[in-house]
């Protein structure tokens, strides 16, 4: 019998797959706040095709602290939440002086009158869709915000 650590056959350990890590790295990161879970779970489902590394908030608060903690390509944003509402999240997005060139925020929202979208231009917001969403307006909103998904699509019509 072989002593333990005598043997090395067999026993080396795979190596770390660093291309998958900086492929994420790389891609777009996304956050959807809103606190209706089927929403998040259709959002979940539209986002899934482009590979973006996607978190999910329910409040406004949960939000602030992710946004304020992480660099986000793209902010899907409700504006009803418990706590702080979508418009004050969006402001406090914006204010950040890094993620304001680099974070879009998108509404999502069923307040839909002139008004309402007034007030989302206010807060800074840099598009808004309202529910029930579009699905092929939303893909023109991701495609529009989030680089990597211009690729994906590319490679999906590269045949035409």
């Amino acid at each position: 019998t072989t002593a333990p650590g005598r043997s090395h056959r067999g026993s080396s350990t795979p190596p770390l797959d660093a291309g998958g890590a900086q492929k994420r790295a790389l891609g777009d990161t996304v956050v959807v706040v809103d606190d209706n879970a089927s929403v998040r779970m259709f959002m979940k489902a539209k986002l899934a095709p482009f590979n973006f590394e996607v978190d999910f908030a329910e409040t406004g608060e949960e939000a602030v602290g992710l946004t304020g903690s992480r660099e986000y390509t793209c902010v899907f944003l409700d504006v009803v939440l418990p706590g702080i509402d979508g418009y004050q999240v969006c402001k406090m997005i914006k204010a950040n002086k890094q993620a304001m060139k680099k974070t879009a925020v998108v509404m999502l929202t069923s307040r839909s009158s002139p008004f309402d979208k007034l007030r989302g231009s206010l807060a800074g917001c840099d598009e808004y869709l309202t529910k029930p969403l579009d699905e092929d307006r939303l893909l023109e909103v991701i495609a529009q915000f989030l680089p990597s998904s211009r690729k994906k699509q590319r490679e999906k019509t590269g045949s035409k």
